[in-house]
């Protein structure tokens, strides 16, 4: 694999159409530079729809349509519409925006580019997460310039029996 140039890392380390938070940039200050607890943060804020049953949680259908929001200023818009609080602060589960792994990948990219690092959102089909057939599925990658190579960024569904 080779190295991708540095026009290519800074390329990655900006916001674009579906990675920019808007005017909730500041929201994301302070938030960990750690990719696993940057995942933790938004598993307690994010609900995947096809998930809330872990979680016992009751979506109204009305609040379905949160699937369909797809870019990172409007995730963070319904996000603290939901809960004020900040995005350090773990939600109820029937106060996170009803999402897919698309959404989650859009804003762990969001964060960490705001955070100035090189991330991609990807896509492709995982059997994992079905075991009777391929599904598609969106991750997130960051560039680790350590190993200097793309790292996997997966977003896990917390048990619920994990505190919130």
């Amino acid at each position: 694999m080779t190295t991708p140039s540095l026009e290519t890392l800074a390329y990655y380390s900006c916001s674009g159409d579906h990675s920019a938070p808007g005017e909730f940039s500041s929201c994301l200050d302070g938030l960990p530079r750690d990719t696993g607890l940057l995942t933790a943060t938004l598993q307690h804020t994010l609900i995947h729809v096809l998930e809330t049953w872990r979680y016992g949680a009751q979506i109204p259908a009305e609040r379905r349509g949160e699937v369909e929001i797809g870019d990172a200023r409007g995730i963070l818009a319904r996000a603290f519409d939901l809960d004020s609080r900040p995005l350090t602060e773990p939600r109820p589960p029937g106060r996170r925006v009803v999402t897919t792994c698309h959404d989650y990948a859009v804003l762990l990219c969001a964060i960490l580019r705001y955070q100035g690092r090189p991330a991609r959102p990807r896509a492709g089909f995982a059997r994992y997460l079905n075991q009777t057939m391929w599904v598609d599925h969106w991750l997130c990658e960051v560039w680790s310039p350590e190993s200097a190579r793309w790292h996997l960024s997966l977003i896990h569904i917390s048990e619920p029996t994990r505190p919130y």
